[in-house]
C-alpha cells in the first residue's frame, strides 16, 4: 500500500481500537465524507511510520501538509468543521454527550463481537465436537461467559477488546461446560486438552479485566 493522496479527510486507524471508534463515530454521525484506512499495528507500513512518529492511531489526514493526532483533538476538529452548526456532537450537557458516544461505541463493539464470536465458536465447536444449542451475546457486569444445563452459552461482548487467544479460551471454557457443568479436575483437564496454554489466557483476563469493563455514566 502506498501513502494515501488526500482529496478528502482520511482516518487512519485500527479496526478495534476504541480511541479510533470515537473519531469514526463522530464522522459518521455528522455525515462527513471521509475515507478510512485500517492498518496492522503489528506490521506498520512505512508511509504510516512517516506520518505518525509515535506509531499510534488514530490519525486524521486533512491534506498533504496537515495531520491530526489524538482522538479528542480529532473529534473537536470534526465538530468545529461541521457545516451545519446544529449538526454537532458537542453539547452544552457533557454528560448527555458522553452517554451518546458510549452508546454508539457499545453498539459498534456488540456488532463486531457477534460476527467474531460466531466465527470462532463455529471453528472451536468443530474442533472440540462440543456444540451449544443456543448462544447469547450481550454485556454482563460480573462474568465473561456462562453455560447452563440447557446447553445455552452466554458470552460478554466486551471480550471483543481482548486478544483472540483470550476470546478463544473463554469460548472453549464455556464449551467444556457442556460436558462438565462444574469446575472439577475433569473439567479443567478437558479445557487443557483443547486449550493447552489456557492458564496464560486466564492470567491475562484476571490482570486486565478491570480495563475491559465500562463504568456506568450516572
Amino acid at each position: 500500500m502506498i501513502q494515501p493522496k488526500n482529496t478528502q479527510l482520511t482516518l487512519i486507524s485500527h479496526k478495534l481500537c476504541p480511541y479510533v471508534q470515537r473519531a469514526a463515530i463522530t464522522l459518521e454521525e455528522l455525515n462527513i465524507d471521509y475515507k478510512r484506512i485500517d492498518i496492522d499495528l503489528n506490521n506498520k507500513p512505512d508511509w504510516f511510520k512517516k506520518l505518525s512518529p509515535t506509531g499510534k492511531v488514530p490519525l486524521l489526514v486533512i491534506d498533504d501538509d496537515t495531520v491530526l493526532f489524538e482522538s479528542a483533538v480529532i473529534a473537536e476538529y470534526i465538530n468545529d468543521s461541521a457545516t451545519n452548526a446544529e449538526n454537532t456532537l458537542l453539547s452544552s450537557n457533557p454528560l448527555a454527550k458522553a452517554k451518546r458516544v458510549k452508546k454508539l461505541l457499545e453498539t459498534y463493539f456488540k456488532q463486531e463481537a457477534e460476527k467474531l464470536f460466531v466465527e470462532r465458536l463455529e471453528l472451536l465447536s468443530t474442533q472440540t465436537s462440543l456444540v451449544p444449542r443456543k448462544v447469547i451475546i450481550r454485556q454482563y457486569s460480573a462474568r465473561w461467559g456462562s453455560c447452563n444445563n440447557r446447553g445455552e452459552l452466554s458470552l460478554n461482548y466486551l471480550l471483543i477488546m481482548a486478544p483472540i487467544f483470550v476470546i478463544d479460551y473463554v469460548i472453549i471454557h464455556e464449551l467444556c461446560h457442556l460436558e462438565h457443568l462444574n469446575h472439577s479436575k475433569s473439567f479443567w483437564g478437558l479445557v487443557e486438552q483443547y486449550c493447552p496454554n489456557y492458564h496464560i489466557a486466564k492470567k491475562w483476563l484476571k490482570t486486565h479485566q478491570s480495563q475491559l469493563h465500562w463504568k456506568k455514566l450516572r
